[in-house]
């Protein structure tokens, strides 16, 4: 066993007489590459795995098994039959252990069994990805994410360390139950379908799919147009098809004209185009030449016969390799969704998109045209995924047409096949990023111009609809969030630092978010326990978005990843470009996302556009006044600095005859003036407090008692808690922070720095010295009191 890999060999360790197994796919050159039921079918090929525990990383990686058996229950086919059979007949062979009456493995089937009856549409691609995230990226027994490395690290191996895993062993009682208990827990949490998609994407009804339905025709379905248009996923494609219809023109029938050369008096004939008329009929003046146009009488030199059928099978081929990524692609599916959606047109088109192969595309629903716009292949060209499909194409007679961006066709690999296949190609359309779309006839292996468009790109797009956000539309605080009269000072051990149009918000590395509306005052806790921020290391840029918290950092790969609480966004390509600037800041404006950036803090902003549902994003060359101001807006309510500092390493407080408190022997509270705060001592003060009482707090114990039921209470976030044994001296509390005015409070009065007083308080202000004779001094004198 490779020791630098112990860990990694145990998390993917097989064990004999359980539910799956390594197995080799000879399709692979023999590497263990896909996981299986003993004897049985297939569940999942290591490819899906790795990215599932990629996106796992961060949060802690999930016990394998239970990984396993959700990847088998979100499976297609006839997979109930099978999750019966483990439960009934392999894991019951484990239950002779004498230790598993703890694992629940009823519960656990009862969960799978909620997966089986989840809509398809939430099990494939990646909204597969996105559950199976949700599930377990704050799953029981997971593994530390200081292991995740040494775990991506090894299963990625090309050398195929697997089989060290595959040689079972005994199963452990430990491994059973964490596997088991892990999908038992998640049952309690979500026991219904209803409980699972409410909680994962936040809506109230389960959408049923239909049995046996039949898809309509978008013949049959005028109104398809509008949906995209009315959906923010497809506006922007939507947007753009009646504009096209309006300016490409292709011949909308199955028939091409026929032609009969003659020769001589033979061609002559009296209908034709107007180039080819006879130059003796210019001989006429020009009455009698409009005459003889209008009645049919003039002669024309090429005769014109009845066209005849054209077989040919129209393919349309869409490039989605990195080039033709952004605008260009939106634009190359809107030109193909317009030639095969045109009122007119009764010809038969077959679409389909180019990436590492090629994928047949479906333009009959709003949902199929959104899953294909999704498709992007890292891949520089196509050339490869266009030779494919000429090779595996069963059609001899086809025409082929192929959207791309104009960089590509001078791409070697790409010319190569165009004079190879010169006779398959009857066009070539390329669009860009400004709204250009040009249309190429070829002939021949010769390309030629015969159409070209430019897109009011800015015009049409100035009103797309606005995404369905949660009914929490600004961020509203949490219940377990703990508060006092008074605010908080600037929060420590700060994560991320970001701003909203309305307020400012700081994130602890802890997962805990304090929130200010005004630059002038203090924080309070709206959230704690952000766990899914916790993990991760890299520098980490947050805003509020659609009511929860969306945090964006680059991985390893520089791959920029989105993340909420409940959902994970990865754009799988590499963005360093957006990583090493001077200056960013990540904004909301008019519900969707934007990264503004600067090389140098003088530089004027830039501003890039991030749809991170479609894994896309576009620079914004011309910024709208209103995005701009909202820019600024962001930028008014940052709060980077705070003159104290918080004093929160407290070790003891005396308490004097003089009904002071001095912390740490070096600090007196000072409360006696018109203002409070923590006042140095000298030396020869410090002598005095030797003979004065004086109380020790343990090391880490935020909270001493000091008898008679008292005592007092260190919130390290900047508040101390008084609570006094005297019924008749209320709560109160006091800002511990060192070099700054401070302030005290009880649950009714106020006093000191009005920064600490919270916006639209109900709390009755008086004076700090007032505050220290109806509160402070008699919490004292009842303390030593108790211990006289």
């Amino acid at each position: 066993m490779n020791t630098t890999h112990a860990k990694a060999t145990y998390y993917f360790q097989s064990y004999h007489d359980y539910f799956w197994e390594w197995e080799v796919d000879h399709m692979f050159q023999g590497s263990y590459n896909c996981i299986s039921i003993p004897q049985g079918m297939t569940i999942v090929y290591k490819e899906p795995v790795v990215e599932v525990l990629q996106l796992l990383s961060e949060t802690g990686l999930p016990p394998f098994g239970a990984l396993v058996l959700v990847f088998l229950a979100t499976n297609s086919g006839e997979v109930d039959s099978a999750i019966k059979e483990i439960f009934a007949e392999t894991l019951e062979k484990h239950t002779n252990f004498p230790t598993v009456g703890h694992i629940d493995f009823a519960a656990a089937e009862s969960f799978l069994k909620t997966l089986r009856i989840l809509p398809e549409a939430y099990k494939k691609g990646q909204k597969r990805v996105d559950l199976l995230v949700f599930l377990f990226e704050m799953a029981n027994h997971s593994l530390s994410p200081k292991y995740s490395d040494e775990i991506l690290d090894f299963i990625q191996n090309q050398s195929d360390e697997l089989h060290v895993c595959s040689v079972k062993q005994e199963i452990t009682v430990a491994t059973l139950s964490k596997d088991i208990n892990a999908l038992a827990l998640l049952h309690k949490r979500y026991p219904t379908v209803e409980a699972l998609v409410q909680a994962w994407l936040k809506i109230e009804e389960v959408p049923v799919d239909p049995e046996d339905a039949e898809i309509e025709h978008i013949s049959q379905n005028p109104d398809i147009i509008q949906q995209l248009i009315e959906d923010p996923k497809t506006f922007f494609m939507g947007s753009l098809v009646k504009r096209l219809w309006s300016g490409i023109q292709l011949p909308m029938h199955y028939s091409h004209p026929g032609e009969m050369p003659l020769g001589g008096i033979s061609d002559i004939t009296n209908k034709g185009k107007f180039d080819n008329i006879l130059m003796s009929e210019f001989a006429n003046d020009d009455l009698i030449f409009l005459h003889r146009i209008a009645n049919k009488e003039a002669l024309f030199i090429r005769r014109e016969t009845t066209p005849e059928e054209d077989l040919r099978t129209r393919i349309f081929l869409i490039d989605t390799t990195i080039k033709n990524w952004g605008t260009p692609k939106i634009l190359s599916f809107a030109t193909a969704f317009s030639f095969i959606h045109h009122p007119k047109n009764n010809m038969y088109f077959q679409p389909y998109a180019l990436g590492e192969t090629y994928q047949q595309l479906h333009f009959d629903t709003k949902e199929n045209v959104s899953t294909g716009l999704q498709l992007a292949s890292p891949k520089l060209d196509a050339a490869e995924a266009i030779e494919k499909f000429i090779d595996e194409c069963e059609e001899e007679n086809i025409e082929i047409t192929l959207f791309t961006v104009a960089k590509t066709l001078t791409h070697h690999n790409i010319r190569r096949i165009f004079n190879l296949h010169h006779k398959k190609f009857g066009g070539v359309i390329t669009s860009d990023s400004q709204g250009n779309i040009d249309v190429y006839k070829l002939k021949n292996g010769t390309r030629s111009l015969s159409k070209h468009i430019q897109l009011p790109l800015a015009e049409l797009w100035a009103h797309p609809p606005k995404r369905k956000t949660s009914d929490k539309e600004v961020y509203t605080m949490a219940k377990d969030v703990i508060n006092y009269p008074l605010l908080y000072g600037f929060p420590t051990r700060i994560g991320i630092n970001f701003t909203d149009e309305h307020s400012a918000y700081l994130l602890q590395k802890n997962g805990d978010l304090f929130r200010t509306e005004d630059r002038n005052k203090g924080f309070q806790m709206v959230d704690c326990g952000f766990r899914f921020v916790t993990g991760i290391s890299q520098q980490k840029f947050g805003v509020m978005f659609q009511g929860e918290l969306l945090i964006l950092y680059w991985n390893a790969n520089n791959h920029m990843v989105f993340k909420t609480q409940h959902h994970t966004y990865s754009y799988k390509f590499d963005l360093s470009k957006y990583k090493n600037k001077v200056f960013t800041h990540l904004i909301v404006h008019e519900e969707e996302v934007y990264l503004v950036t600067k090389n140098y803090y003088s530089s004027p902003p830039v501003f890039t556009y991030f749809d991170i549902y479609e894994q896309r994003y576009t620079p914004i060359e011309n910024p709208s006044k209103a995005l701009e101001a909202s820019y600024k807006a962001y930028l008014k309510n940052e709060v980077r600095y705070f003159e104290g500092s918080v004093f929160t390493k407290i070790k003891s407080i005396t308490f004097t005859d003089d009904l002071e408190l001095v912390f740490n022997f070096k600090h007196r509270l000072d409360i006696v003036t018109s203002i409070g705060y923590f006042d140095l001592l000298d030396e020869e003060e410090e002598m005095y407090l030797e003979d004065q009482a004086t109380v020790y707090f343990r090391h880490r114990n935020q909270k001493v008692s000091l008898g008679g039921g008292s005592e007092i209470e260190i919130d390290k976030n900047g508040i101390l808690i008084f609570r006094s044994g005297n019924p008749d001296i209320p709560t109160f509390y006091v800002a511990s922070y060192i070099g700054i005015n401070i302030a005290l409070a009880t649950d009714e009065e106020f006093a000191g720095a009005d920064y600490f007083l919270p916006s639209n308080s109900m709390l009755r202000k008086i004076e700090i010295h007032e505050f220290d004779i109806k509160y402070v001094e008699p919490f004292i004198s009842h303390i030593l009191d108790t211990w006289s």
